[in-house]
């Protein structure tokens, strides 16, 4: 009795130290039907967006994509949500060039691609709960991924996942 009393009083304890908010899963089947292009890449190099990069602030290109469970195919949703205040002011854009080395889906004739995405600005701390953020840092230069992109209202390449948690539509190829 005494070891199932202090089985509930730590199982109440750990559950509200365990908060976050809910996060889509994207198995490739979803993230093939979402994406308009999907391709295989190396990664090159990243640098910080310029002003002639016209990059949009994170805080008005922040959305959420999200899935819907209809008891047959996963639907996809996408809204815009605005940042907290916490979020504000607190993400650097960031263009990465990628080669592309083959095509899976959707046509693709350049040989690079430059990506925007964002990271946590400098000494700033992650937030609580925040962005899942991708990053092509340079000790993992060489390496391979394949990303799930689609085309936005100003004819840029971004991930099917959005802004917010692109991590989920880049995947990092290894090899055996």
């Amino acid at each position: 009795m005494r070891f199932a009393t202090t089985l509930l009083l730590w199982l109440i304890a750990f559950t509200h130290c365990a908060v976050g908010r809910p996060t889509p899963s994207w198995p490739y089947q979803v993230l093939m039907d979402e994406a308009d292009l999907v391709i295989i890449v190396h990664a090159k190099s990243t640098r910080r967006a310029r002003d002639s990069d016209n990059v949009v602030p994170m805080e008005l290109v922040s959305g959420f994509v999200g899935q819907r469970d209809t008891g047959g195919p996963v639907v996809v949703i996408k809204e815009v949500v605005p940042l907290s205040d916490d979020e504000v002011g607190s993400f650097t854009p960031i263009i990465t060039k990628l080669d592309v080395l083959a095509v899976v889906k959707g046509k693709y004739d350049l040989a690079a691609i430059e990506l925007c995405h964002y990271k946590y600005k400098a000494n700033e701390q992650q937030i609580t709960n925040g962005p899942r953020f991708v990053d092509f840092d340079d000790d993992r230069f060489g390496d391979d991924y394949i990303l799930f992109l689609n085309r936005n209202a100003k004819g840029r390449w971004t991930f099917v996942t959005g802004h917010y948690d692109p991590v989920d539509a880049v995947r990092h190829l290894s090899r055996p």
